[in-house]
């Protein structure tokens, strides 16, 4: 079996519980990311995710963040952390991609 060919993890059930957890992490990062893109906008949640999911690729979606960024007045939010912290998963996405 080549490793295009996995079906199922029953092998290994702890490479499954860490793709089971990557997975739940990195839906959490994509909706997080979808939440500041509302919060940056000014959109409410339900418009800014039929844009966000519509851009096609997670660099892509991180660019629209960042070119966001700079006019955003936060109040309330700390740019500075929230610049960070999109920055901190952009490098997460890095590892999430890499091919053994």
């Amino acid at each position: 079996m080549s490793r295009n060919d996995i079906k199922s993890f029953d092998h290994d059930p702890e490479l499954a519980k860490a793709m089971g957890n990557l997975l739940a992490a990195w839906a959490f990062a994509e909706s997080t990311l979808c939440c500041t893109v509302a919060s940056i906008s000014g959109m409410n949640i339900n418009m800014a995710m039929m844009g966000f999911y519509r851009i096609p690729t997670f660099e892509a979606r991180r660019k629209v963040i960042h070119a966001l960024l700079p006019e955003w007045k936060p109040g309330k939010f700390d740019k500075a952390a929230i610049t960070k912290e999109v920055d901190a998963i952009s490098d997460l996405s890095g590892t999430r991609d890499v091919s053994a």
